[in-house]
């Protein structure tokens, strides 16, 4: 973790600060275990702000991360958007009195971004990235299994319930 992506989230609030900041995905240690390659960058927008609830960070990012599709296991480029909005809270006793609806983390005087966007891009990766059928090199596969006769043995009941 880069000591220049760690910030004081309280004070950038307090003051209504917007970064902008790039951040290597080979840095991230968690996320590249999900890559096929960890070669580029993610650029990422901090906004952060204080409302009634309190101090938040709203966080935007478009990264192009390379994955293997899960169909056909060739590397894919897939675009993962991330728009998320946080509020910042001390201890984990305030986190516990939030509703499960309000998106929070727990963070002390001092937050890294670089963990924060990683864990927002595992969490708006696809569970299971795969190339469009037209692209797949699999289509081939799932065609002839489309293709092939299904053995549907309650087929006959769906007269009787349809009567």
């Amino acid at each position: 973790m880069s000591a220049q992506h760690v910030v004081k989230p309280y004070i950038l609030a307090a003051n209504g600060s917007k970064l902008q900041m790039k951040f290597e995905l080979k840095d991230m240690i968690r996320l590249k275990t999900m890559l096929s390659s960890n070669l580029g960058s993610v650029s990422a927008e901090f906004t952060f702000f204080t409302d009634k609830y309190g101090s938040k960070i709203k966080l935007k990012s478009r990264a192009k991360l390379k994955v293997l599709c899960q169909r056909c296991s060739a590397e894919i480029e897939i675009k993962v958007p991330v728009a998320s909005e946080v509020l910042l809270v001390k201890t984990d006793a305030e986190l516990e009195k939030l509703s499960d609806e309000t998106d929070a983390i727990t963070a002390g005087d001092e937050l890294s971004l670089a963990e924060l966007l990683e864990d927002e891009l595992i969490l708006a990766m696809p569970m299971l990235p795969k190339h469009d059928l037209v692209e797949c090199q699999a289509r081939q596969y799932i065609k002839d299994a489309k293709a092939e006769d299904t053995h549907r043995p309650f087929a006959k009941l769906e007269n009787i319930w349809s009567n």
